[in-house]
């Protein structure tokens, strides 16, 4: 249920800043217990897993879980949730969408990140938007 997070995220053993500045290492972490991942930092692979998925269960699940998704959409809302943080997907006009099955709606919210001038994150977005759709 994590492979677009994998395959965007890229797993990186030693910690990097990535374009936003931020120290970061494994699928994307940036804290670990509590702490901010530091530079000089590193990790097995084992342990970025085990990151990963604790950040599912405890920071994307619980802002997801009341939208009874599976397969497809359920791996594009974790993606899309665990790049952009609950919080911003809590308050969005998407998540409306997505509990009123609006899925003209959907398409047209899915616009976290295509403001970025990265290309990585617009790519990001249409593959879980292509995700999302192609089980509706």
């Amino acid at each position: 249920m994590n492979s677009l997070i994998k395959k965007y995220e890229g797993c990186y053993l030693s910690s990097y800043k990535c374009p936003a500045g931020v120290w970061t290492i494994g699928y994307g972490t940036t804290y670990i217990n509590g702490l901010p991942v530091c530079e000089g930092m590193s990790i097995t692979k084992d342990r970025a897993e085990t990151l990963l998925n604790k950040w599912i269960e405890n920071e994307v699940m619980p802002y997801i879980s009341d939208l009874n998704l599976k397969g497809k959409q359920l791996e594009a809302i974790i993606s899309l949730v665990y790049n952009v943080g609950g919080p911003a997907f809590k308050k969005s006009k998407l998540r409306q969408a997505i509990i009123n099955k609006d899925f003209e709606a959907v398409c047209r919210e899915w616009d976290f990140g295509f403001k970025s001038k990265l290309k990585g994150i617009y790519k990001r977005r249409v593959e879980e938007l292509f995700f999302f759709i192609s089980e509706i």
